[in-house]
């Protein structure tokens, strides 16, 4: 891996922890937000969309794994995601929350934030270390 790119991507246990905690927090923010609103709008959108994110965010764990045909971080954390995100987006589709074109905008919602988020959480990690 190049140098600069490396340097970019090296991060403390600490620095982990705390963008770990930050984008879970966000996680928890949007679930809350939904379970207590369960109706279309903005807290719906809002969680569905980091659901979108969960789901591809494991996939592309997964397929990293495949391609590289060895264990790599994030693969059990996927293993656990990826089955509640599918079960989530069927139960919502069945209580007629969210239509075909609404798992589609979460999805799209999710590949969004899923770059810009986990980097400003290590940015802020980063900066937040011990």
């Amino acid at each position: 891996m190049p140098s600069p790119v490396r340097g970019r991507l090296a991060v403390t246990t600490g620095g982990f922890a705390a963008a770990f905690a930050v984008l879970e927090v966000v996680a928890l923010m949007a679930a809350y937000g939904a379970a207590a609103a369960p109706r279309p709008g903005i807290r719906l959108a809002a969680s569905s969309a980091v659901a979108g994110g969960l789901l591809l965010n494991g996939i592309t764990h997964l397929g990293q794994a495949l391609v590289l045909r060895r264990y790599t971080l994030g693969v059990a954390t996927a293993l656990l995601l990826l089955p509640y995100t599918v079960a989530l987006f069927r139960r919502l589709m069945s209580g007629g929350l969210l239509g075909r074109r609404g798992v589609l905008a979460a999805l799209a919602g999710g590949a969004g934030i899923t770059p810009p988020l986990p980097m400003l959480a290590h940015a802020l990690g980063r900066r937040l270390r011990p």
